[in-house]
């Protein structure tokens, strides 16, 4: 049978050590007895743990998001993308982020509404190109005619004229082709937002998967009810309805029905499984889009900008709209002249009918800059010349008819 083994509490066994040693030690017992009991009281023991409670305090700690402080924490966390777009994008998202103090998901949104800001002038100048683009175009039907006929004659001459008549149009009405292209800068702005988002939710960056809202609330899962791919999809077919980010509806038909049709369902296709994070991207820049699109076609939104009006069905060149008279803007004039159209006055030529239709905020003489022409002097000019070359022909036949006397 085992010894029985006595319990006894720390501090007995502890004064029982301190007897064992007595002899030892050349202090009396009474001290060392006491010396222990204060050692004993000084310790501190942990108070009883409740495993239920301390469940509960890890998981709030855990559904708290850091709060960050410093910029470029970003980069210390493994994101770093060197210099381009994604820098731009990820230096722009850490200080909003920053300064803000907003959850994820309101982040990003401020900062795609910043760059939409920041470029929103691209947006006008190309929607002002448009529109000049489609009122000229308008009135150049009878030369793309001559130009298509001489192209089948293979007529060289009345090629270059119908050509030069085109590009004289073009530059009279303040059009430059390359501000219908300034919208395109937002492609690689995009494309960094893209890939700084699928990067961070990939990580992921702490605090995105609490960083969310509503039924999106980690911003690393996608959304499990398709709300937001469905809302991007939506987004982009009412964008393309309007006629594109300009609203100029500047595409071919076909072509615009085709985009507007397809696209929609290969963004809704494309996105259903991205993480939410990049889902609100697009789905809030498709909503921008469309809200750009809707301005854009108001008549007081473009007047507000002095940008100009939109040619549509009320607006023909056979109306008598009081836009379509103030078809061309140029660029560095603001006077207004307006004038009314005879019904059955001759037919013009463009340069004539450009001018004579009392467009608003024309260049009249006085404000030529030097050393440019006015209308009239190119029309007197163009009379001078046919005027000359009938005398040159006059001439030569009178020389032939003399050689053959």
């Amino acid at each position: 049978m085992p010894p029985c083994r006595t319990l006894l509490p720390s501090s007995s066994r502890l004064t029982l050590s301190a007897l064992s040693v007595r002899f030892a030690s050349t202090t009396s017992l009474a001290e060392e007895i006491s010396a222990v009991d204060s050692g004993i009281a000084e310790t501190v023991f942990p108070p009883p743990t409740d495993p239920l409670l301390t469940d509960l305090d890890l998981f709030e700690s855990a559904s708290q998001a850091p709060v960050y402080t410093e910029y470029g924490f970003l980069k210390e966390l493994g994101l770093d993308f060197g210099w381009g777009p994604t820098s731009v994008m990820q230096w722009s998202l850490e200080h909003v982020h920053i300064i803000t103090g907003t959850p994820w998901w309101l982040s990003i949104i401020l900062t795609m509404v910043v760059t939409r800001i920041i470029i929103f002038k691209t947006y006008l100048a190309s929607a002002d190109t448009s529109a000049r683009i489609a009122v000229v175009n308008a009135h150049l039907k009878d030369t793309e005619a001559r130009l298509k006929k001489a192209k089948a004659e293979k007529d060289t001459l009345k090629m270059m004229q119908s050509t030069q008549e085109m590009r004289t149009a073009y530059q009279l009405a303040g059009i430059k082709m390359w501000k219908g292209l300034a919208p395109f800068i937002n492609i690689p702005f995009g494309y960094g937002m893209f890939r700084l988002l699928r990067n961070a939710c990939s990580l992921p960056v702490p605090g995105l998967e609490t960083g969310g809202t509503l039924w999106f609330y980690d911003l690393t899962s996608a959304d499990p009810y398709f709300i937001l791919p469905i809302v991007t999809g939506a987004g982009t077919y009412f964008m393309f309805k309007l006629g594109g980010e300009t609203g100029a509806r500047s595409i071919p038909g076909p072509i615009l029905k085709i985009m507007q049709n397809a696209l929609p369902i290969f963004s809704i296709v494309f996105t259903a499984y991205w993480p939410a994070g990049m889902q609100i991207s697009m789905a809030f820049s498709s909503v921008m889009a469309t809200a750009q699109s809707l301005l854009l076609r108001q008549g007081w939104f473009r007047r507000f900008w002095a940008i100009q009006p939109l040619l549509d069905s009320n607006n023909s060149p056979g109306s008598s709209s009081s836009e379509f008279k103030s078809m061309v803007i140029p660029t560095q004039a603001r006077t207004v002249s307006s004038g009314p159209e005879e019904a059955d006055a001759p037919k013009k030529s463009l340069l004539g009918t450009l001018t004579e239709k009392g467009r608003k905020f024309v260049k009249t003489h006085e404000q030529q800059p030097s050393g440019r022409r006015t209308y009239a002097e190119i029309e007197q000019a163009k009379r001078y010349e046919e005027k000359r070359r009938k005398e040159i022909n006059q001439v030569k036949t009178q020389r032939r008819q003399q050689g053959q006397l």
